[in-house]
């Protein structure tokens, strides 16, 4: 009986045994699964990572570029506008005065255009009025009639 109770013990301890390393195992795996899993996130975000950073670097360039010209430009208007008021400021000298400019600016001949006639007509238009529009009143009682 001793022996059929310690094989019955050993035959226990192996079977709780198996599940024991079992549940250990599969704990050993999750854990592995998790490490690969998070190991792979982080991967995946540092590649992520060094493409934003790729970008926006390539973004603060062209920005800095499109700076640097509208600096220029707006440098270019700036030199151009002080030009114009120092231009202005030295012809400010007039010779008549501001009442006798506007005067003159008033009074002066200014060329009307002529009207050119030519000595023939197109074949198409008709010399005198005609038709419908001629507007005559005896042509519109004949027609009422």
């Amino acid at each position: 009986m001793g022996f059929v109770t310690g094989l019955l013990l050993l035959i226990a301890g192996g079977v709780i045994g198996f599940f024991v390393a079992r549940y250990w195992f599969t704990q050993r795996q999750n854990n592995n699964t998790d490490k690969n899993v998070e190991n792979t996130i982080k991967e995946i975000l540092a590649q992520q990572t060094s493409t934003h950073l790729r970008e926006s670097r390539q973004l603060i360039d062209s920005i800095e570029k499109q700076c640097s010209a509208l600096k220029t430009q707006f440098d270019h208007f700036e030199m151009n506008v002080a030009d114009a008021q120092q231009e202005n400021s030295t012809n400010k000298l007039t010779y008549f005065g501001d009442q006798a400019n506007a005067y003159l600016r008033h009074n002066s001949s200014r060329s009307k255009p002529e009207s050119a006639s030519s000595d023939y007509q197109p074949l198409d238009y008709a010399g005198g009025n005609s038709g419908l529009l001629s507007g005559t009143k005896k042509a519109q009682k004949e027609v009422s009639e």
